[in-house]
């Protein structure tokens, strides 16, 4: 069988989210650079999520590898501003996967102190 695509795989969360989502939006999705990979980002917003009752948003980032689909999100439950998508972008470009042995790019430097990102703004 052949392995799908990251674009097909966010395609998949996309319909998902809309059938169980009535009113949901998906964003445009934007293709990225990432060592050599082409990973996509997406945002979809659910305006009343069954589950919860509450609106949520995520922002989504899958990237195909060899034989697997490397995939990061971040969510908002509830109202969320712009500064807060602007976070999420933040945090999710900040993220480096490594494979072990990786002597490429940001997986060669020694552990960095733990820092905190800026916390979204609560409403």
């Amino acid at each position: 069988a052949a392995l799908t695509t990251a674009e097909n795989y966010v395609g998949n969360i996309a319909r998902s989210v809309e059938r169980k989502c009535p009113g949901a939006q998906v964003g445009p999705v934007r293709s990225l650079a990432l060592a050599g990979r082409p990973p996509v980002r997406v945002t979809i917003d659910c305006p009343v999520l069954a589950e919860t009752g509450k609106r949520e948003t995520f922002v989504l980032e899958a990237t195909a590898g060899t034989f697997d689909m490397l995939v990061k999100q971040v969510a908002f439950r509830g109202p969320h501003t712009p500064a807060d998508m602007a976070w999420a972008s933040r945090f999710l470009d900040a993220l480096t996967y490594c494979a072990g042995g990786t002597t490429l790019g940001a997986c060669t430097r020694e552990p960095a102190p733990q820092r905190k990102l800026a916390a979204p703004t609560a409403l």
